[in-house]
């Protein structure tokens, strides 16, 4: 009998380790380029790759207001999100990466958008596998942009851009926090 429960528990405790290894993990990055600050995610529950636009007022603010020693800490602070990576650079950057993205564009009409950078690195993610690309990117974001890449590449996500500068307020920072966490995760879950 003791033998049953045992082979039981321990039927039990693997099936739990296997459902919880097995869990679907998001990946988040955090992209600060002087004045312009976002938020990529990829949500493995909705396979959805998110830019979500976060304006630098409200990040100075929240870092201001609780003293966090900088826009990274300020950023993971107010999100609550645990980053697999922070982008960082000068508006040039930024730029940079727009152009790239840009000629890469299988041809959008008009202006390009956030929108159809995004969908242009989804459509093109077989070149993320090239190493020195990769490596080139990695380097003008100043970080390892890996976790990412696979998710993209092997998933192929619908893309969504989102920007959170509508309902926050600078006035009311812990609301803002507060109802900026609860969007987030209604977004991304």
């Amino acid at each position: 009998m003791k033998r049953t429960a045992r082979i039981i528990v321990t039927l039990l405790i693997t099936v739990l380790l296997l459902t919880s290894c097995a869990q679907k993990k998001d990946v988040v990055y955090y992209g600060y380029f002087t004045d312009s600050a976002i938020m990529v995610v990829y949500s493995q529950q909705k396979n959805t790759l998110y830019e979500i636009n976060v304006p630098m007022s409200l990040i100075t603010s929240w870092a201001a207001v609780n003293g966090e020693s900088g826009v990274m800490d300020a950023m993971r602070s107010l999100a609550g999100l645990n980053e697999d990576g922070f982008m960082t650079g000068s508006p040039q950057v930024l730029t940079a990466l727009r152009e790239i993205l840009d000629a890469l564009s299988p041809g959008t009409t008009g202006e390009p958008t956030s929108q159809s950078r995004m969908e242009t690195i989804v459509s093109k993610s077989y070149l993320l596998k090239n190493a020195s690309l990769m490596n080139n990117i990695n380097r003008l974001c100043q970080t390892d942009l890996g976790a990412l890449a696979d998710a993209i590449t092997v998933n192929s996500p619908k893309v969504t851009c989102l920007d959170a500068e509508a309902f926050l307020n600078e006035n009311d920072m812990e609301f803002s926090r507060k109802y900026f966490r609860s969007w987030l995760y209604q977004v991304i879950n």
